[in-house]
Order: structure tokens, then C-alpha cells, then sequence
């Protein structure tokens, strides 16, 4: 049976094979994600379809293997998916995951354990086949399945809550490089980057400020992290994970239900 190219399998290609030698190695340029899209109706179908798979293939691409985390990738999407809500994308899900091949069992029960990669999701399905909505059944624990001699087609989907509805948080990751004063000499595009980031959280602050919604940004010092220390030294300046980690929890929390549209530095 075919695999199916779930998000976590694209985040797992590796796009230079282990059996290539340093010198071979260096001849593949990068990678290319194609979308056959002879069956695809429209432009929001295609994006449906390879949306976030191509955030998953460029991170593969742009970061070396020992800095790659599938679940540090899987934290950042709500931001990401946060961003492509306001340019209209059309973005899939990840696929819930416990379903993926069809299972022939000899009894009268098959058990169903189903996972989502979001954390904040929840998980809806149904039991003839159509496509779950929000007023399907809630996944909440593992479950016997009665099973009868036609089969039984199970689905499920995600589902995120509405940033709207439950007044919500997002918390953006910009740089002190993007900050006045900061030394960018040889960093230029860098630090244009992450200043566009700190623009975005404004305008966000200002349009969402009446829906509840807040929006601030971080402008953290170089982070702790083991490919920060093998470009820049044990020695250089750095920030831990778990400093930057606490202002984000506060941020999100109800002690700041009025800060919007700040940017906080982490030293």
C-alpha cells in the first residue's frame, strides 16, 4: 500500500542520501516539491494541498540536519498558520494521525487511537465516511470500534480554536538586530527581515485590538542553541531557551490581557 505524504514524512526528507560521499555531497544544490495538479480544480485547491508541506520541504532545505526538530517545527505552525490567515491561503491541517492504513481484523472490535500533531487541537470523526465538522464527535480517548462484515470507514480531522473566539494571544519572534541602534553590518537582509516581523506585530495589535486579540514580539539576543554555539563560540553572548520561554508563557497569559503591540527584549 502507498504511503501516504503526510507533513511529518516531508519534514523527514533528508535531500542528501547518507550513502554520497562529502564530494558528491556538494553538487546537490537544494530540493524542488512538485504538485501535480492536473486534478486540481483551482489555485485554492493547489494551495490546499501543498501548504504547510512547502513550510515543512523549505526548513528541510535551509536548516543542516542536526538543527531540524519535528517538534519544535510543529510549535512554530500556529504562528505560521496565523500569517497565512491574513494573506487568505487556503492551508491544510496536519492529518490526524492513527488512521493511516486500511486495518482486516477477525473480531467483532477493532481499538482506535488517534493523535493530532497540533497540541491545541481538537479531534472530530465520524463513522460512514464523511467529512467530520464541528458538530461531529469529539476524539477525546481511545475506543473499541464494532466492526461488521461491510466494513467501517473512520475519519477524522483537526480542528483549532478560533483566535477570535476564545481572545486569543500571538507571540512573534523577532531579533535585537531589528532593534535601533543594533549593529547589523553584515547582517543586513537579517535584520530587514525581522523588522518587517516587528511591523506585522503592530499592524496585527492595531486591527485585532478590538476583537481581543493581543499581538507583541519578542527581540531576544542570540539563543542558546547548539548550532548557535558551533557558528558563534561557547564564549559569545547568548540568551537560554528558557528565559525566552517564560516571557512567552507570560505573554499568553491573562496577567497580560492588556499588552499589545510591545516588543519585548530578552537579554
Amino acid at each position: 500500500m502507498k504511503k501516504r505524504v503526510t507533513l511529518e514524512r516531508v519534514y523527514g526528507y533528508e535531500p542528501i542520501p547518507s550513502t554520497l560521499t562529502s564530494r558528491q555531497a556538494r553538487h546537490i544544490l537544494g530540493a524542488q516539491g512538485n504538485v501535480w495538479t492536473e486534478y486540481m480544480a483551482d489555485g485554492a485547491q493547489v494551495e490546499y494541498m501543498a501548504v504547510p508541506r512547502m513550510l515543512a520541504l523549505a526548513e528541510v532545505v535551509w536548516s543542516p540536519a542536526a538543527a531540524r526538530s519535528w517538534d519544535g517545527f510543529v510549535a512554530r505552525l500556529p504562528a505560521q498558520f496565523a500569517l497565512l490567515d491574513r494573506l487568505g491561503v487556503n492551508y491544510r491541517l496536519p492529518s490526524v494521525a492513527g488512521l493511516e492504513e486500511d486495518r482486516l481484523v477477525l473480531t467483532d472490535s477493532v481499538p482506535v487511537a488517534l493523535t493530532a500533531a497540533l497540541a491545541d487541537a481538537t479531534i472530530r470523526y465520524t463513522l460512514d465516511g464523511s467529512d467530520p465538522t464541528v458538530d461531529s464527535p469529539e476524539y477525546v480517548v481511545p475506543f473499541a470500534l464494532a466492526v461488521h462484515d461491510t466494513g467501517v470507514l473512520v475519519t477524522a480531522r483537526a480542528f483549532l480554536p478560533l483566535v477570535r473566539a476564545t481572545k486569543g494571544a500571538m507571540v512573534f519572534f523577532g531579533s535585537e538586530a531589528a532593534l535601533p541602534g543594533a549593529r547589523v553590518a553584515g547582517i543586513a537582509a537579517y535584520a530587514a527581515a525581522k523588522g518587517a516581523v516587528l511591523t506585522l506585530v503592530q499592524a496585527i495589535a492595531q486591527e485585532e485590538r478590538d476583537n481581543g486579540v493581543r499581538a507583541n514580539a519578542l527581540a531576544p539576543a542570540a539563543i542558546r542553541t547548539a548550532a548557535n554555539i558551533a557558528e558563534m563560540g561557547a564564549d559569545a553572548a547568548y540568551v537560554t531557551r528558557e528565559a525566552v520561554a517564560d516571557v512567552v508563557v507570560w505573554l499568553c497569559s491573562d496577567a497580560a490581557r492588556a499588552v499589545t503591540g510591545q516588543v519585548v527584549r530578552v537579554r
